[in-house]
């Protein structure tokens, strides 16, 4: 999967399909650790394609 930074629209589906799978899984989180995980995921995101993405690339 690639992350593209500075993508409004991408990181407000992102939080929305978060959301959405905290909510159907029983809410066994809390709701701020499912937000906690998103930005984190985002802030550890380079500006490019990460390692693991290019070499799913490379192998296709």
């Amino acid at each position: 999967m690639m992350i593209y930074k500075g993508d409004p629209d991408a990181d407000r589906h992102a939080y929305a399909l978060a959301t959405n799978s905290w909510k159907a899984q029983g809410k066994v989180l809390d709701r701020e650790d499912v937000v906690d995980a998103v930005k984190s995921v985002f802030d550890m995101a380079a500006d490019g394609e990460c390692p693991q993405c290019a070499h799913q690339m490379a192998d296709d």
